[in-house]
């Protein structure tokens, strides 16, 4: 990944390791799990959470268009959460969450299942 020069106090200078770097993990379908080995905490960029489109009879679902679900817990525990059930617009969710050296992280696309929709996909950056 390019490092551009920083402007700090008026002199220039390129980025060290103190200023973090941005690495693309990949997309995802349903569930990502993994573990904070790095010894350093870092924090997760999660975007998407869309089902594909599938024939249902649900409502007005609209056949799992426009909607999206992502849920991240980091422990065990929820710090994160972004739903939307309804059908009207596109859209798609996102949010971020540190995650502490150590520990173990999830990120789940599901709360469209319920409906017949399958799993959303999602994308994520780690920011350390």
């Amino acid at each position: 990944m390019a490092r551009l020069p920083l402007c700090q106090s008026g002199i220039w200078r390129l980025p060290g390791p103190e200023d973090g770097v941005y690495a693309y993990l990949g997309a995802f379908k349903g569930v990502y799990s993994g573990n904070n080995s790095t010894g350093k905490p870092f924090k997760l960029y999660v975007w998407g959470g869309n089902p594909p489109p599938r024939k249902i009879n649900f409502g007005n679902s609209d056949n799992c268009a426009n909607t999206f679900s992502l849920t991240a817990s980091v422990g065990g525990q929820t710090v994160a959460n972004s739903v939307d059930g309804n059908s009207e617009w596109g859209k798609s969710g996102s949010f971020s969450f540190d995650v502490p050296k150590g520990a173990s992280f999830s990120i789940t696309s599901n709360g469209m299942l319920a409906y017949g929709c399958d799993y959303g996909t999602f994308s994520i950056f780690r920011y350390q």
